[in-house]
């Protein structure tokens, strides 16, 4: 699975939102994660996994670029795709998730996500996207107790 951390950017304390963009290859997520960024936000990638390299996430139960990350915005139009998005928001302490949905969703069927889910119709604008992604980042910014939370 093709997973980098742009630039280093999460290596140190943050100083913006961490986004995760979850990307296919032919999707150029190197355009997209530039558009993010350019709107203040530092991004990492994710652009899926393959035979060879299988999602840690959905393999192991984590994943260090998820667990890092303000929000995860899933462009992974597939079920796979999907199982990631459910995978990242049973995390302990997940993010907040933004999911890329469209008419007929690459010819899957259209489903329903969980009201924690931001969804963002294609095709995705910058100003959509960003939008989703500060509604995503309000709605997780007052999250409930957690298990281990004394609670």
């Amino acid at each position: 699975m093709g997973v980098r951390d742009r630039n280093g950017v999460w290596a140190n304390e943050p100083t913006r939102p961490r986004v995760l963009l979850e990307c296919s290859p032919h999707d150029s997520p190197d355009l997209i994660a530039g558009a993010i960024e350019r709107q203040g936000f530092d991004v990492g990638i994710c652009t899926g996994p393959t035979e060879s390299e299988p999602c840690d996430l959905l393999e192991h139960g984590a994943c260090a670029l998820v667990d890092r990350a303000d929000v995860v915005f899933n462009m992974l139009c597939s079920e796979t795709g999907d199982h990631i998005a459910d995978a990242v928001g049973a995390t302990a302490r997940p993010p907040a998730v933004v999911v890329e949905v469209g008419p007929s969703s690459h010819g899957r069927p259209a489903r329903e996500f969980s009201e924690d889910v931001e969804t963002v119709a294609t095709p995705v604008t910058s100003d959509r996207l960003v939008a989703a992604l500060y509604s995503a980042l309000e709605r997780n910014a007052h999250p409930g107790p957690c298990w281990g939370d004394g609670v």
